[in-house]
């Protein structure tokens, strides 16, 4: 036999060989397929699967009926995992699932390529963990995952997800400790309608899940609020929740880019304005006060949308924001802020630090009694800078205020009274440049700009309930017609009263008093010592003749009686 012919055998049987294994081969994948599509197989090995699930997760987990499309996809229906009390946990109408068969199921570990849920309820409850204390349902499962097993080759399981689309399903959160706060939204009782999401790079590793949002639509079912869309990445596990790199739009608001919570143990998030730990940066945000006053309350008196920046450190009873630039309709901030105290704002110290303010005051009114918000009302449009310390109601201002009456410096300290801000008190130093007096106080008639440098220490910023002791140098102060110059004055002033000392050292008018006046209606005393050095009458606007004054005055009267009045002239 010859080489060709043993060649030709060889190839003979080799085709053969390939062509009886590729048949055999394709039988049984044909025959293994129709038996994988017998029901009774398919529920065998699903619940294979399930009760490995169970083991892992500790939690009990079971289905209505399975259908496998192809070697690697199938579908589940009515899917349930429950929680040990008999909650259910988590409800699937229907899962689909596609996997590859190698890494479905690694040792602890479940590996799954894509999900689709659809029709499907997450429910979150409390429950009695081994050590008598409650915890969420979803926190037991994950630590119950997270649990290394006994043998010392076998790692801490891990659940992988590829990609999972969310159709038609909700999540629900029900601690029965806590009572309802209808119809506000309701932190401790509320149900979210899910549509129109995708999840991807879901696991489980240890206590910790995370996940890639790509978008979600939700709704509350109480307040019907709208998270019309979603992007950030999500990271939960029993020290920190993470939101990064957020992109929200939620109602008519809009909020980026990371928030991160920060705590000792989930437990802690049921006393979250003491305990948890928040960083944030936000960038160019909207907050709508209809969206808040979902929320919080107070919400409901500020009229424009909230646009705010700032990086973001502390807890919501104590925190500081850096580079804080807020802007309300045609007010904006720019500045540091510390504040300690909230969410209660009539108790929080506060430490602001403005770099620039240009201020609406109609667009705070929100922040003010409406008595208060009366008296500061004809203030309008100013600019404001400097430090503001304390309470809201009680605070040291070190600034500076530029507006339509003039300019303001100040390091005073201000207690506003909310029952009558006529009464509020004020304390410290004080320089006004040009400040229109007249114009504040609505009687432009007699009163008209002054600026001065001092001390001050009274109470009211009406000119009827202004009362004061004003220890300082006034540069010029415009009454009438005329501008005085060079005063300085060491007493006390309120409406139709007079007591210290006054030197005026102007070119028309040159006068050194001491003593007190008193025009009020029940007194009427006059007790004044003065020099009249200088009086050129008609250059004060009280005479249209030359007129010059000289005088020495020693007055003790009551009820102005002429022959009480004793003047020395010269």
């Amino acid at each position: 036999m010859n080489l060709q012919v043993i060649k030709n055998r060889i190839l003979f049987w080799l085709k053969k060989i390939i062509l009886y294994s590729l048949y055999f081969l394709l039988l049984f994948f044909l025959l293994s397929f129709g038996i994988l599509q017998i029901p009774p197989v398919q529920k065998t090995i699903l619940k294979y699967y399930t009760d490995r699930f169970s083991n892992v997760s500790g939690f009990k987990t079971s289905f209505q009926s399975v259908h496998l499309i192809w070697y690697d996809r199938f579908q589940i229906n009515g899917l349930n995992i429950t929680d040990p009390e008999e909650n259910v946990m988590i409800e699937a109408e229907q899962l689909n699932v596609n996997f590859r068969i190698s890494s479905l199921l690694t040792g602890s570990n479940v590996n799954i390529d894509a999900a689709t849920l659809d029709g499907t309820q997450v429910n979150l409850v409390k429950i009695m963990d081994l050590d008598s204390t409650k915890d969420l349902n979803i926190n037991l499962f994950i630590k119950r995952l997270a649990k290394p097993k006994a043998k010392a080759t076998q790692t801490t399981a891990k659940v992988n997800v590829g990609e999972i689309l969310i159709n038609r399903s909700y999540f629900s959160y029900n601690d029965s400790d806590k009572d309802s706060l209808a119809p506000k939204f309701d932190y401790s009782h509320f149900r979210l309608q899910l549509d129109d999401g995708l999840i991807q790079n879901f696991k489980v590793i240890g206590d910790t899940i995370q996940f890639k949002v790509n978008s979600l639509y939700a709704k509350d079912e109480q307040t019907q609020f709208e998270i019309k869309h979603l992007n950030t990445f999500f990271r939960i596990s029993q020290s920190s929740m993470e939101f990064l790199n957020i992109n929200l739009d939620a109602g008519n608001s809009h909020v980026q880019d990371t928030v991160i919570f920060s705590y000792k143990s989930m437990r802690d998030l049921n006393d979250f304005n003491n305990t948890v730990q928040i960083k944030a940066n936000i960038k160019a945000s909207t907050l709508d006060p209809r969206d808040l006053a979902l929320f919080t309350s107070g919400m409901d008196k500020i009229k424009e949308p909230i646009k705010a920046s700032g990086q973001f450190t502390g807890k919501v009873n104590r925190f500081f924001v850096r580079n804080l630039s807020l802007q309300i309709g045609n007010t904006s901030f720019t500045g540091n802020l510390n504040m300690d105290g909230m969410p209660s704002i009539s108790e929080t110290f506060i430490n602001l630090n403005l770099k620039q303010g240009n201020v609406d005051i109609n667009d705070l009114a929100f922040l003010f009694p409406s008595k208060t918000f009366a008296g500061l009302k004809p203030l309008g449009k100013f600019q404001l800078m400097g430090n503001f310390t304390g309470f809201v109601n009680d605070f040291v201002a070190n600034g500076s205020f530029k507006g339509k009456f003039g300019q303001i410096q100040s390091d005073v300290n201000l207690k506003i009274n909310s029952e009558n801000p006529a009464l509020s008190q004020y304390k410290g130093n004080i320089k006004m440049i040009d400040f229109k007096l007249g114009t504040y106080l609505s009687d432009t008639s007699f009163l008209k700009s002054v600026s001065l440098t001092g001390h001050i220490d009274g109470k009211g910023f009406t000119e009827a309930a202004a009362d004061f002791v004003l220890d300082g140098a006034i540069s010029h102060f415009k009454i009438k017609n005329y501008d005085y110059k060079n005063i300085v004055t060491k007493a006390r002033f309120k409406s139709q009263f007079f007591s210290g000392q006054l030197t005026i050292n102007d070119p028309n008018l040159k006068f050194d008093a001491e003593g007190s006046i008193d025009f009020s209606k029940d007194n009427e005393l006059v007790r004044m010592k003065a020099r009249l050095d200088t009086a050129l009458l008609h250059n004060l606007g009280f005479s249209k003749e030359k007129f010059f004054l000289q005088s020495v005055i020693d007055i003790d009267s009551k009820g102005l009686n002429i022959d009480s009045i004793f003047v020395q002239p010269f």
